[in-house]
């Protein structure tokens, strides 16, 4: 027995993906502030810095790989449109 698989079902949702973009963007910058409102402190909480950071990597990682996937679907005559507003339309 072969199953077979549609391609359209693995396409990339772009309006959900735009959304996923957006929302790490925000969290990023959040972040940043959090870390330097922290470090500004008088005593410094180091273990909460250490994971604002670490989280702060990890949303840029997962930035990263969205800007990736954008950049090997330009071709995409839709991308532009659906990605509006994220400051990545082609």
């Amino acid at each position: 027995m072969s199953a077979t698989v549609s391609v359209k079902s693995h396409a990339p949702q772009w309006p959900e993906i735009a959304r996923r973009y957006d929302s790490l963007v925000r969290t990023h910058r959040q972040l940043e502030d959090q870390i330097g409102r922290e470090t500004a402190r008088p005593a410094v909480n180091t273990f909460a810095i250490q994971e604002m950071k670490r989280r702060k990597l990890h949303t840029k990682d997962a930035i990263a790989a969205i800007e990736r996937l954008i950049d090997g679907q330009s071709g995409d005559t839709d991308l532009g449109s659906n990605l509006a507003g994220t400051g990545r339309a082609q």
